[in-house]
């Protein structure tokens, strides 16, 4: 039987960042209360978009959360990536990353490797590193997803 008495425990995704809560720390209403900083825990609607300037990106803005959390320094990235209508991702590759999107609104055609995905609200992506991947927005609303990023697994040889 585990006994977490007195311990809390977040894995966050790609098991880049660990916190430990201890007991007696404050706890803060997200969206609410003022925040300690750096921090642990945003309400992501507070961070405004900033548009995203880079030759692979058309039409994209992005919520900075890690940044606006006051981490600037991760092994891990996480932003909530915003695609107008007409938006698209350049075809390329990462050497040593790895990506996870979470699909929160509209419909993208991703290319991964050889196969496309349409992908609609609910849907998550995986690309590995080392395998070309482009994205295109589908009709008429924005495409809106939550993008992870992490150094590449080691693989035995």
């Amino acid at each position: 039987m585990l006994h977490l008495k007195g311990i809390k425990l977040l894995l966050c995704v790609l098991g880049g960042i660990a916190v430990a809560g201890i007991a007696g720390a404050a706890t803060y209403v997200i969206g609410q209360d003022t925040l300690p900083s750096p921090t642990y825990a945003i309400d992501t609607n507070s961070v405004a978009p900033v548009k995203v300037d880079h030759p692979d990106h058309t039409l994209l803005s992005a919520r900075q959360v890690l940044k606006n959390m006051g981490i600037t320094r991760q092994a891990v990235g996480a932003e909530i990536h915003m695609y107008a209508p007409g938006g698209s991702l350049n075809k390329h590759q990462h050497e040593n990353r790895v990506h996870v999107f979470y699909i929160l609104e509209g419909t993208g055609d991703f290319t991964i490797g050889n196969d496309t995905y349409r992908a609609r609200p609910g849907t998550m992506l995986y690309l590995p590193e080392r395998v070309p991947h482009s994205m295109k927005v589908v009709g008429d609303k924005n495409l809106v997803y939550v993008w992870f990023s992490g150094p590449a697994p080691t693989r035995e040889q």
